[in-house]
């Protein structure tokens, strides 16, 4: 029963995007119908840390030796992998930036009921393949980071974000970076510019192109990003 919950909650947002893709209509009717505050409400569930003590451990051929740790038996090959958990959060985090992609590309209306949400934070964290707690300011993490007071082990919390996530993180900014009023304000505030610089030598072909479609939209003539000077550093 679980798992067919789960199923229907990762598949819906994405069936959702596939019907209201360039229909204003569809989009109008999922507006209308708060399938935004939904959509956000399950991306921030989807960030919520997973428990250590459902966090799969790597498998090891025999016990660990003296110093790795736990001494009890090592996991056998059942262990093997993301748990549940992780799985299911991170297929959330794609259908639920794909839906809301979908939706906001033509009006500002919409775009705004994404920020006032607070979800900006979780898509530029999408954008990153080892994802940690969703900042309000990218810098504010990479202090963190420098003084270490990030935990080791947060990545495991929060899973590995794979390409599909990263390119759907990078087609919802994309979107929103189409108000004027969010590209000069909270998207400028947050330091949106070096992640999507970062994911411009990305190794895969395909998150390239997502990241240069959108940085097209981040450096427009009123973009403030076109000065380099404006540009927060990492």
């Amino acid at each position: 029963m679980l798992q067919q919950v789960r199923t229907v909650r990762e598949k819906t947002p994405a069936v959702l995007a596939m019907f209201i893709t360039d229909n204003e209509y569809l989009q109008k009717a999922a507006f209308d119908a708060h399938a935004i505050p939904r959509l956000c409400t399950m991306l921030k569930l989807a960030y919520d840390p997973v428990a250590e003590s459902s966090i799969t451990r790597p498998w090891m051929p025999g016990p660990p030796t003296q110093g790795q740790g736990d001494e009890t038996q090592a996991p056998l090959l059942k262990n093997l992998g993301l748990s549940p958990q992780l799985l299911h959060n991170i297929k959330v985090r794609e259908s639920t930036l794909r839906a809301i992609a979908a939706i906001v590309p033509f009006k500002d209306e919409y775009r705004k009921v994404v920020v006032d949400e607070g979800l900006v934070p979780y898509i530029v964290e999408s954008m990153n393949s080892r994802p940690g707690k969703p900042a309000p300011k990218t810098n504010e993490k990479n202090e963190k980071a420098t003084n270490g007071s990030v935990e080791e082990d947060s990545n495991l919390a929060y899973g590995m974000n794979p390409l599909p996530v990263i390119i759907a993180a990078c087609g919802a900014i994309r979107a929103l970076s189409r108000s004027v009023s969010i590209l000069r304000t909270t998207l400028i505030d947050i330091g949106i510019a070096p992640p999507v610089i970062n994911l411009l030598h990305h190794p895969d072909l395909e998150v390239q192109i997502a990241a240069t479609a959108t940085m097209c939209n981040l450096v427009t003539d009123i973009s403030p990003m076109r000065d380099v000077r404006n540009i927060p550093r990492t």
